[in-house]
């Protein structure tokens, strides 16, 4: 594909994002906008009160989840093959020198955040460096588990550039909460002047792709489950591009107008507007594997957002009323009181879409910009950081 093309598709895909919902927005508010659009952090809103719980929703989220538990935990149900399984190993390493850093880090700011270690005055500035120190361990396990590879061992610049596409990305999601009337919301407002709340939140946007990408790593380093699901239906998902690319504009739209009932879209629509344009313009994307029945590169990046979204939840749920970051969920129609941290229980299977959002978002804008987006093979039964 030409480059100019290729940023085109980009350009439209983002229009796609932040324009359709802002169209939809301006039928139902009388005010054109939806309520507090603009105030950052966002904060609890004011009526409209959202509806509680609806049984159908709730059957047919109940039913999606299943669905997607099922191919995880049994393949074979759904035509997935047992994989040969290489018996060589990958030599092992020590670890490197940042890990033992990256643990105490992610420790003492962890303490210092759940209160057990009561140094208050540092409290609100702990929780970006909790996570940077995460990072840095998790990469010290890759890097020890796959012979000396890792992110930061061997593309360093891609971290960085990372962090870069994490804050665009996260950014994105914060200006569609708008519109959802704040599926999430940051309660915790009177600790921060309103710069160091801005400059607070986009520090902490630089650790989301990188944690995803390293969990995404290390599943890699364990033989049975990469080639898990490398060996399944295959299928040409080519054909359904435009389709899936205006299902996802659709979403968007209609999240705009009836942003309980299409609350959904704010995860599903950017995802199907991303893979359509991917399919449609005939650029590599996970799914691209899917054709010779190798799963394996989509289902594991949405495995590493949702064992992240355990760290993610847990963390912010037991952390202090001094935590300025820490949010809350006000997500409709399938809160029964049963949750991972503050999030539904339901809700915490967006985590596998997330992470699959996070693989696109980084082709797309890392081809856009021009960087080199290949940090993972992709070869049908090598799936680590080259």
């Amino acid at each position: 594909m030409k480059k100019e093309s290729y940023k085109k598709a980009v350009m439209i895909s983002i229009l796609i994002m932040i324009v359709f919902p802002l169209i939809g927005s301006y039928f139902k508010w009388p005010n054109h906008l939806p309520p507090i659009f603009g105030v950052f952090p966002q904060t609890e809103v004011p009526p409209p009160v959202k509806p509680y719980f609806n049984l159908l929703y709730f059957l047919l989220g109940f039913a999606v989840c299943t669905l997607i538990s099922a191919v995880y935990l049994f393949p074979r149900l759904f035509g997935f093959r047992p994989a040969l399984i290489v018996s060589s190993t990958t030599p092992k390493s020590k670890f490197p020198h940042w890990f033992i850093p990256g643990v105490f880090l992610n420790l003492f700011c962890w303490l210092v955040m759940w209160n057990i270690l009561p140094l208050t005055i540092i409290q609100p500035y702990v929780f970006t460096p909790m996570w940077w120190g995460f990072i840095l361990a998790l990469d010290g396990f890759v890097y020890k588990r796959n012979n000396g590879k890792s992110i930061l061992a061997h593309h360093p610049m891609s971290m960085v550039v990372l962090s870069i596409v994490s804050i665009l990305g996260w950014l994105l999601f914060e200006y569609l909460d708008y519109f959802g009337v704040e599926n999430w919301y940051y309660p915790n407002t009177d600790i921060y002047s309103q710069t160091m709340y801005v400059i607070a939140h986009l520090l902490s946007m630089t650790t989301v792709w990188p944690a995803v990408f390293e969990w995404y790593a290390l599943l890699n380093t364990f033989g049975k489950l990469k080639v898990r699901y490398s060996d399944g239906p295959k299928i040409d998902f080519t054909p359904y591009g435009k389709i899936l690319f205006f299902i996802g504009a659709a979403t968007l739209l209609g999240f705009g107008f009836f942003p309980f009932l299409f609350f959904f879209a704010l995860w599903v629509g950017p995802l199907f507007v991303m893979i359509g344009i991917s399919l449609w313009m005939k650029m590599w994307n996970p799914l691209a594997p899917v054709s010779q029945g190798n799963w394996s590169p989509f289902l594991l990046m949405g495995l590493a957002a949702f064992i992240n979204g355990f760290f993610w939840e847990i963390w912010n749920y037991f952390s202090t009323n001094r935590n300025p970051l820490f949010w809350a969920y006000s997500i409709p129609y399938v809160n029964i009181g049963i949750q991972i941290g503050e999030m539904p229980i339901m809700g915490f299977w967006g985590y596998f879409l997330f992470g699959v959002f996070c693989w696109y978002w980084w082709i797309l804008i890392t081809g856009f910009l021009g960087f080199e987006s290949k940090i993972f093979s992709t070869a049908h039964s090598k799936f680590h950081v080259e």
